[in-house]
């Protein structure tokens, strides 16, 4: 798992700048043919710790697409924030459109950090994306 793209949000103080740089860790991992077959890799954006709601936006999604062109066969999974769902769901159905691709295997994996009630998800929320992606 690894946030190669900066992601939403980035409040007062707050670096969303990633740690790794996204084309030289794709490269990498290309380079390293053996670990990717069977690998299903876990690659995001930088989220912020302060703006739990903070939506991807479709800048963030175009370059994620751009990063993984030459890629179209790989395992994915792109990390997305439980709670920026619904605020970023015009952007991030991009991912779904390129993932029914023949080529791409590509799924989206769900995630939220629950350290105090400030963070909870609404039961709304959780309905609103079971119904959305099951239907």
């Amino acid at each position: 798992n690894a946030d190669i793209l900066a992601g939403p949000g980035g409040g007062e103080g707050e670096d969303m700048q990633p740690k790794f740089d996204a084309v030289e860790f794709m490269e990498l991992l290309t380079r390293e043919s053996s670990l990717m077959k069977s690998t299903t890799l876990s690659i995001g954006w930088t989220s912020s710790l302060t703006d739990i709601h903070a939506p991807y936006t479709s800048g963030m999604v175009d370059e994620m697409l751009a990063l993984l062109r030459p890629y179209p066969e790989k395992n994915i999974t792109f990390p997305i924030r439980a709670t920026s769902f619904r605020r970023s769901w015009q952007a991030l159905k991009k991912l779904y459109v390129n993932a029914v691709d023949e080529k791409n295997k590509w799924t989206v994996t769900l995630w939220w950090s629950l350290t105090n009630e400030q963070y909870k998800m609404t039961n709304d929320a959780m309905n609103w994306i079971h119904e959305l992606l099951e239907n």
